[in-house]
């Protein structure tokens, strides 16, 4: 199991390390190369946070973008911004647990940190990438 766990972690850590701009909050550029498990958690917490940030940013687009569109429709048919905004709370509901199993799967411990961040990571990219094509970013 241990060689499972650190496969799984390293290919977690590759994939985040890969991501894109998550590092820009790396001052001492220790998520470029880290050699510890502390570093390591600490360069994923960085990559959920940023793609945290990014999905806040997506969100209000989609947002505004949605708000636009319900402007003009017919009254029977408003409630677009409801529905997307009951839809991300579900979803933040959603990756949080799903995240925390991920991290739980494998009893805890210092690795827990880095797979729940990673998977955060993970999820919260790809939910960005949903809201930037509901507001027609692409």
């Amino acid at each position: 199991m241990n060689v499972r766990l650190l496969v799984m972690a390293a290919t977690l850590f590759a994939s985040l390390s890969l991501s894109g701009p998550g590092h820009a909050n790396d001052e001492d550029g220790e998520c470029q190369n880290p050699s510890t498990q502390v570093q390591m958690n600490e360069c994923a917490a960085i990559e959920a946070h940023t793609a945290d940030v990014e999905l806040s940013v997506a969100f209000n687009r989609a947002r505004d973008h949605l708000a636009v569109i319900e402007e003009n429709t017919p009254k029977e048919w408003k409630g677009v911004q409801a529905a997307l905004l009951s839809a991300q709370r579900a979803w933040i509901t959603y990756r949080d647990e799903h995240c925390r199993a991920q991290g739980l799967r494998f009893g805890g411990g210092s690795i827990l940190p880095l797979i729940v961040n990673a998977c955060l990571a993970q999820l919260t990219r790809e939910r960005t990438r949903q809201l930037k094509e509901l507001a027609e970013e692409g």
